[in-house]
């Protein structure tokens, strides 16, 4: 069973790894083992030291949700370009539709 201090290093370790490439898989990945150790964590008494040590967790998370953020805004960003062009393309195909009924007589033969 781990202490307290253990429980927030482990914490602050999986930070530290996210933070070096924030972005949503490498935080779903660690994600499992964060939620673990922040339920353990629940059943602790946390000491002054300790809540130093919670702030600098909280500011890395923060980072990380700036940066999950970040990352959520330039993907709906690139589906409104995927949309835009899709529906660019139907309008095109639409009217394509109607060259395809045509046909061209071959003058010289």
């Amino acid at each position: 069973m781990l202490s307290t201090r253990q429980i927030l290093d482990e914490i602050s370790a999986n930070y530290t790894c996210i933070l070096k490439s924030p972005c949503f898989e490498v935080y779903e990945k660690y994600s499992a083992v964060i939620n673990e150790l922040y339920v353990s964590l629940e059943q602790r008494s946390i000491t002054d030291e300790d809540k130093m040590k919670l702030k600098e967790i909280k500011n890395m998370h923060d980072e990380i949700t700036q940066a999950l953020e970040v990352e959520k805004k330039t993907l709906e960003k690139q589906i409104v370009a995927v949309e835009k062009k899709k529906n660019a393309s139907n309008v095109y195909n639409k009217q394509a539709s109607y060259i395809n009924d045509a046909f061209f007589v071959d003058i010289k033969n």
